[in-house]
């Protein structure tokens, strides 16, 4: 059944570096940052039996909490779920979110690449993607979905699967200030001064001084600053989709070196007051040491409905924009559907708000 599969994947997946003890701790950095390369932070959480009794009768702005933290680059999140809905507009609308809990003072601020998904049955699955940027001033704030699935929906459902991805693009620690520096120094230069052998000691004081003051763990990825993508839905598909309640988004493959994708609404806005579908365009992935991404963008819906975003700037809080793309699709005679985009990145912004050259771009991972 799917609580035994999915616990199978658990074992698989939840993690060795993440639950022995000071791992962290015990190894060098250099190695981490390999296993990162290859290593993807997942956690499963079955809903079944009882808790999805007490799931299906949650009242309204009731927050259930999975039943465990976990931790990665000692970072502790939490995924949390609003069976009902967290404000007004969402009310009857399951919301699936992660926070994160605690961050380290010795951390400044990091990124993830993250997807949320939800099994309601084999082989339907809601899923959110996005990526976010937290602070140290960040802990205990959220992201994810607020409106899918619908709750009346899930009556016959005999469990639900919540799962969590995320995959660390960067982790950006805090620079020692030169007073702690300077302070560090003096008390490594006395130590050695006193010590018998003090010329072993001086050459451990090298060693030290040597040593960078702030290791950063950044992923190497990219963004396409260039791309098209056509996402084609055939008639099965295209005829359960026109069954999705209004306010429920869904989300395409990634596309442009998996840093774009794509997400449909497609009976409805999210707040019902436009009975038109929606397209967006999104960018999942951001790199380091850039604070705004301008694009133009051309979206299309099958041949015959076009919108143009032009001098659109993507940031880390706002890293989508989409358009009204016609008639909800429950209306549409249509048996088959064709979405498709061209994005061109235009400028790139840093953190110090200056421009950066195009010649440049790539060093960032924009190609």
């Amino acid at each position: 059944d799917m609580s035994t599969k999915q616990r199978r994947v658990e074992l698989i997946t939840y993690g060795y570096t993440r639950n022995v003890q000071g791992f962290s701790r015990a190894l060098p950095i250099v190695l981490i940052n390999l296993i990162r390369m290859f290593y993807d932070e997942v956690v499963h959480w079955n809903v079944e039996g009882q808790k999805l009794k007490q799931f299906l009768n949650a009242k309204h702005r009731e927050c259930v909490m999975a039943p465990r933290s976990f931790t990665a680059h000692d970072i502790k999140f939490r995924m949390s779920v609003f069976p009902d809905g967290h404000i007004e507009s969402a009310e009857g609308y399951v919301g699936y979110f992660l926070s994160v809990l605690f961050i380290p003072s010795s951390i400044q601020c990091f990124s993830i690449y993250l997807v949320l998904e939800c099994e309601v049955e084999p082989g339907h699955t809601y899923n959110f993607k996005d990526v976010v940027r937290w602070t140290r001033n960040d802990m205990n704030s959220s992201d994810g979905w607020y409106s899918q699935p619908k709750l009346s929906d899930l009556a016959q459902v005999k469990a639900m699967h919540f799962s969590c991805f995320i995959d660390f693009l960067y982790v950006c620690y805090e620079t020692e200030t030169p007073a702690a520096a300077e302070t560090r120094t003096t008390t490594t230069t006395t130590e050695a001064s006193s010590s018998p052998n003090n010329t072993a000691n001086c050459s451990v004081q090298q060693q030290q001084q040597q040593q960078p003051l702030r290791i950063d763990y950044i992923k190497e990825f990219y963004i396409a600053k260039e791309c098209q993508y056509v996402w084609r839905f055939d008639e099965e598909y295209t005829e359960r989709i026109k069954q999705i309640r209004p306010k429920i988004a869904i989300t395409s493959e990634n596309f442009g070196h998996n840093a774009w994708c794509l997400e449909f609404i497609p009976n409805g806005d999210r707040f019902l007051i436009v009975k038109q579908c929606a397209m967006f365009i999104k960018l999942v992935a951001f790199p380091v040491h850039i604070k705004e991404i301008e694009i133009v963008c051309t979206l299309r819906r099958n041949t015959d409905i076009e919108k143009k975003l032009e001098h659109i700037k993507l940031t880390h809080a706002q890293n989508n924009s989409g358009h009204w793309m016609g008639e909800v699709l429950s209306a549409s005679t249509k048996k088959k559907m064709e979405l498709s985009v061209e994005v061109q990145i235009i400028n790139v912004v840093d953190d110090n708000d200056n421009s950066v050259d195009a010649s440049l771009w790539s060093k960032h991972g924009i190609i």
